[in-house]
């Protein structure tokens, strides 16, 4: 699961942290599903954030993390107004090039 892209007041950037924070746990949750800690999660994306392909750069970063599906989950708050937008998208086609998890 990619970090929320948070849209709004910053002092609500809250909202954002529980809404990614309680979707990780639902999605971990779930039979045969992997969640990827934070901090792994957070140096891929560092490590390609500069990557000019998106799709070459969706690749990699599951590569790293070890999964075939990135999660986006983006939050905006406005006024007394919450939206939230969730896409799960298949990035690598040939699982076998995946780490193995022990």
């Amino acid at each position: 699961m990619l970090p929320v892209n948070y849209q709004g007041d910053p002092a609500f950037s809250y909202i954002g942290d529980g809404v990614g924070d309680t979707l990780a746990a639902k999605l971990a949750g779930l039979n045969g599903v992997y969640v990827s800690s934070g901090r792994s999660v957070e140096n891929a994306v560092a490590k390609y954030r500069d990557d000019k392909d998106d799709k070459d750069r969706d690749d990699k970063i599951a590569k790293m993390l070890g999964v075939t599906i990135l999660t986006r989950t983006t939050v905006q708050v406005s006024g007394d107004q919450v939206s939230v937008a969730v896409s799960m998208d298949k990035v690598l086609k040939d699982p076998k090039t995946l780490i193995k998890r022990v």
